[in-house]
């Protein structure tokens, strides 16, 4: 019987921020889990950093793959995911204690596909944090709904973070959503919205449990900003084509 949870880590040139992102996994309240961490042809101390980290846990697994791209990587950890959901972590963020245990408990309460919760900008500089913005509509937190059941607009749901979300595997798998590996950018905006407009049942948590580290020019998902975002759209749009239709935004 596989863990509760896969949480995937791509991993390129993170060796500095590397331990304290690992640790914060391993600090959770809920301890059902495994960390699939994927090397993505790091040239630093990355890789050496994940070995030395999975010889303390077990429920560490260091994977690798050089096709270059946060895409590549993350797939890579959905192939080898065996938990009955799905976080993610880029490898220079660190995450709250509880946040395992709260999105868990919520998913399970209410069946739901996708758990979003809030989070924050961290400035290590000044060793502060800056609150981003959560859902306004008080009425659609800690209660399932689909995009179809609601009257604002997915922007005010969710940003395009793909760490902001905890997915259910399953629906992953029989949506068949997968990360576009043509995109450098962009490519959490396709993730999402495929799952958004498949009809996924969608639950709010007004904690920010997430806390995004600004300004990593190392970052795998922070470099090479090209303009992705109409190719992503395009990717969406094919998609609902594919499976038949979808919801409105």
């Amino acid at each position: 019987m596989g863990p509760s949870v896969s949480v995937v880590m791509p991993v390129f040139n993170s060796g500095q921020y590397l331990s304290d992102s690992i640790e914060s996994v391993l600090c959770q309240t809920y301890s059902d889990f495994e960390l699939l961490c994927v090397d993505n042809a790091s040239t630093d101390d990355s890789l050496s950093v994940l070995r030395e980290e999975s010889e303390k846990d077990s429920r560490i697994s260091v994977l690798q793959d050089n096709r270059r791209g946060v895409s590549n990587a993350r797939n890579t950890g959905l192939a080898y995911a065996s938990g009955d959901y799905v976080a993610f972590i880029d490898a220079d963020d660190f995450i709250s204690p509880s946040l395992l245990e709260h999105a868990i408990s919520q998913a399970q309460k209410h069946s739901a596909d996708m758990v979003i919760f809030g989070f924050d900008e961290y400035q290590s500089v000044e060793n502060s944090f800056f609150a981003r913005e959560l859902c306004e509509d008080c009425s659609l937190y800690e209660r399932s709904f689909t995009l179809d059941e609601i009257s604002c607009l997915s922007t005010e749901v969710t940003t395009p973070n793909v760490w902001r979300i905890l997915f259910s595997r399953s629906f992953l798998e029989e949506r068949a959503i997968r990360f576009e590996d043509d995109l450098r950018t962009a490519e959490d905006l396709a993730f999402i919205y495929k799952a958004l407009f498949s009809g996924a049942r969608i639950v709010l948590l007004d904690e920010r449990l997430y806390h995004y580290r600004r300004d990593i020019p190392t970052s795998l998902t922070r470099s090479n900003r090209e303009g992705d975002g109409m190719k992503a759209l395009g990717h969406i749009w094919s998609y609902l084509e594919k499976c038949g239709g979808g919801v409105s935004a």
